[in-house]
Formats: structure tokens, C-alpha cells, sequence
């Protein structure tokens, strides 16, 4: 996993170089919300599994390429309730006529309620990811996005047996986005 972490870095930092091409522009306000698929990987607290997940988001441009991001997710899952606050940082690598392809690399804050044992888990995350934003309009983006989350176990003990209640966990989402200050 430190692999995937120091090369998803070292990829960040490479498309980091100058480029003419921009994706935003800088000073930009954005809000967004989500909609797709939640993995908990690992079955915290059994039956885990996959859910429908929401959320919502805002965003500054920092520079035409750079903005930081932060995000709200919830998902429902048959055993779970899930919670993943995230804040990080999105690259844009360039604009290829209107559409605007990201990586992400950041931090989530994890929490997990395991409802028939009535115990709950926190633990914070570092997650990478990216995606494709289309222009459907001047203020208004839409597209797919990816994301990993590599959390920090939590366990708890229940009955003298351990139970994991926060892991890893993955999402597959539509993002829309409104655009503020784009003028």
C-alpha cells in the first residue's frame, strides 16, 4: 500500500509541471453532489457490502490546475452505516475540449455504526482516486468518478471477539458540479 501511496505521489508531482492547458480557472468556487456505488472492503461488521451512497462537496481553485476539495459521503449499507468526511486536493491535467480529466489524493475522517451490535468505529483514511468532468454548460459539470479509501483499522470487542469496524473501502460515483465566479 506505501507503493500505491509514494507512486500515486510521484504521479502527482510529474503532472505537476507547468502546462498551458487549464481546467478551471483560479479563484473558482464549486459545489457538487454525488451519487453511485460504496464498497466496504474487509465486511466490517459482517454484511458490509455494497450500498448506494450520497454526498455533497465544495471545492476551490487554487491555481487553473490545482483545487482543494472538500466532501461529505454517506451510504446505508444491509448491516452498516457508513460515514466518510474527506478533504484533499484534485489535479486537473489540462482541458481537452470541455472535458477535464483529475486525480485526487487526500484524507478521510471514517465512521461506521454496526446497527444489530450497536457499537460504532471512527479512523481516518488517506484515499486517491480520479475522474472526468464534462462541461455541460458554463457553471454546470458532470461526470464519473473513482475512488479508494485506505482506512486505518478500528476494532472493537464484543463478546470477548474482535470485529473490525472501520477497513478500507472503495466508491464509484456521478459527480455534478456547479460552478461559482465563472463569469
Amino acid at each position: 500500500m506505501i507503493r500505491l501511496l509514494i507512486a500515486s505521489a510521484l504521479s502527482l508531482a510529474v503532472f505537476a509541471l507547468p502546462n498551458k492547458a487549464s481546467a478551471y480557472e483560479k479563484g473558482q468556487f464549486r459545489f457538487s453532489g454525488v451519487l453511485g456505488q460504496v464498497g466496504l472492503l474487509g465486511d466490517p461488521g459482517d454484511r458490509g457490502a455494497n450500498a448506494l451512497g450520497f454526498g455533497v462537496g465544495t471545492a476551490f481553485q487554487v491555481e487553473e490546475n490545482l483545487a482543494f476539495d472538500l466532501r461529505y459521503m454517506g451510504s446505508n449499507h444491509a448491516n452498516v452505516s457508513h460515514t466518510d468526511i474527506s478533504v484533499g486536493a484534485e489535479y486537473y491535467f489540462g482541458d481537452y475540449t470541455n472535458a477535464y480529466p483529475h486525480a485526487q489524493l487526500g484524507m478521510s475522517f471514517l465512521n461506521n455504526t454496526i446497527k444489530d451490535a450497536d457499537i460504532s468505529g471512527d479512523a481516518v483514511g488517506i484515499y486517491v482516486g480520479g475522474g472526468l468532468s464534462f462541461e455541460l454548460s458554463r457553471n454546470l459539470m458532470i461526470g464519473p468518478e473513482v475512488r479508494f479509501v485506505k482506512g486505518f483499522e478500528s476494532k472493537s470487542t464484543v463478546n470477548g471477539v474482535d470485529v473490525t469496524t472501520v477497513g478500507d473501502s472503495y466508491s464509484i460515483l456521478l459527480r455534478l458540479q456547479y460552478v461559482l465566479n465563472n463569469d
